[in-house]
């Protein structure tokens, strides 16, 4: 198997959305084994996916509201940024 040469070349394979930013933007363990392309699935960017289809899909107000005080942080990303 080739590494990709640029990003619009990666093959995604989905995964559950539990392990999407599984340690919330903090350094990898040690033990962590790598199973996605520069670990783009714990960058900022994943976080902050993540929160939004968490907001989406329980949103405030629903039977089963998300609370996503922890991942909060990241929906600041871009702001903090530019």
């Amino acid at each position: 198997m080739q590494k990709p040469s640029s990003m619009s070349k990666i093959i995604v394979t989905a995964r559950p959305l539990h392990k999407l930013c599984e340690y919330e933007g903090n350094p990898l363990p040690p033990e962590y084994k790598s199973d996605c392309y520069l670990d783009i699935d714990e960058s900022d960017y994943a976080c902050k996916e993540k929160y939004r289809i968490m907001m989406r899909k329980f949103p405030p107000g629903s039977e089963e509201p998300f609370n996503g005080a922890r991942l909060k942080r990241f929906m600041n990303f871009d702001k903090l940024s530019h």
